[in-house]
Formats: structure tokens, sequence, C-alpha cells
């Protein structure tokens, strides 16, 4: 569904991820929208990006693809607890033995006199 959404705002020339930034942070009723990034471009198209007004109809089209998880409370730990217990891993000897097992990667010691090293 969420790819489903994503190829639709794609086929429309808009990124989703814009739509949802734009959404946010046009939106009255969230007081504050925040966003982050360690690159200045990125900084500089978000900020592009909200000052750009979005598209509302391609907003009503992705809330209609959307309809089955729109206002749904997401709990996170109970669906990682699933994930865990749906996903065990089949461990073979081979699997559990490290490449680097036996080694010894403890630093090595120094001769030191009075504090100071040689």
């Amino acid at each position: 569904m969420f790819h489903t959404a994503a190829r639709f705002c794609e086929s429309r020339g808009t990124p989703i991820s814009k739509l949802a930034l734009q959404f946010s942070s046009q939106n009255p009723d969230f007081p504050t929208t925040l966003f982050s990034s360690s690159r200045a471009e990125s900084v500089r198209r978000n900020v592009a990006w909200h000052e750009e007004p979005f598209d509302a109809d391609l907003l009503a089209e992705v809330q209609r693809i959307l309809v089955p998880v729109i206002n749904r409370q997401w709990d996170y730990d109970a669906a990682v607890e699933r994930l865990k217990t749906r996903f065990q891993p089949v461990l073979s000897p081979i699997a559990t033995a490290g490449p680097m097992d036996g080694c010894d990667f403890s630093l090595p010691r120094s001769n030191q006199v009075d504090g100071a090293r040689n």
C-alpha cells in the first residue's frame, strides 16, 4: 500500500517525501514540523519544498490509497516483537563460528616506567 502511494506520487512527478513534508509543514493542525539533514543541499531542498504549495489533488489521491492505515496508531514495540518471533534465524555451526574465533584482539601491553611509556 505504501509502495502504491509512493509510485503514484512519482507518476505525478512528485516524490512522496516532498508531499509528506509539504502536508505536515503547511498543515495548521500541526504547530511544529521538524526535519533534519547532515547535508546543506537537503536542508535547502526541504525549505524550498515547504515554501511551495502542495498539490491538493495528489494529497487526496494518496490519502485514498492509504485509507486502511490513516489515523491508526502504530504500536512499534509490538511490531518489533512480532518480527523477532516470525523471523527467528536458523544458525548452523558454521554460521555461529566467526572467522576470527580464537584470535586475541587485546591491545599490546607497553613497558611502563614511572607512568611513562617506553
